[in-house]
């Protein structure tokens, strides 16, 4: 068998394999017995990684069209939002709607503020033992 360069092997391949390196979604090669005609064909990932397999005619060639906020998440409510998919293939499309949270609050520990907790360096004490420096201890 001989592997067959770019221009001569869309000869054999589909529509959707011809699409998909187009798109560069996926690279076929194809390798052509010369003594039988039998043909082989391997696919490997290709350079553009956004697209997916399409649900409807299995092409790789699905890939997210746009992202939209209909509503804001505020502290009260939750927002939602859409997402519209679509293959370059076939034309499928598909849109799906998604919640947004609420948003929250930040504490004040998380916003930088302190939790109430101290450390020392050096030793720790407590009922009345002692233990030597040489690291990070506290007192109870």
């Amino acid at each position: 068998m001989r592997k067959l360069d770019e221009a001569a092997e869309d000869e054999f391949l589909s529509r959707a394999q011809q699409m998909e390196e187009t798109l560069r979604s996926a690279d076929h090669d194809v390798w052509l017995c010369p003594a039988c005609g039998a043909t082989a064909t391997w696919a490997y990932p290709g350079t553009e990684s956004k697209y997916e397999k399409c649900p409807s005619c299995k092409c790789l060639a699905y890939t997210l069209e746009s992202d939209t906020v209909l509503e804001k998440a505020s502290y009260e409510s939750q927002g939602r939002g859409e997402t519209v998919h679509v293959c370059k293939f076939c034309g499928k499309r598909k849109t799906s709607s998604y919640r947004i949270p609420r948003l929250e609050r930040e504490s004040a520990a998380a916003a930088g503020g302190s939790s109430g907790l101290s450390s020392s360096s050096g030793g720790s004490s407590w009922g009345g033992g002692s233990s030597g420096g040489g690291g990070a201890g506290s007192n109870w």
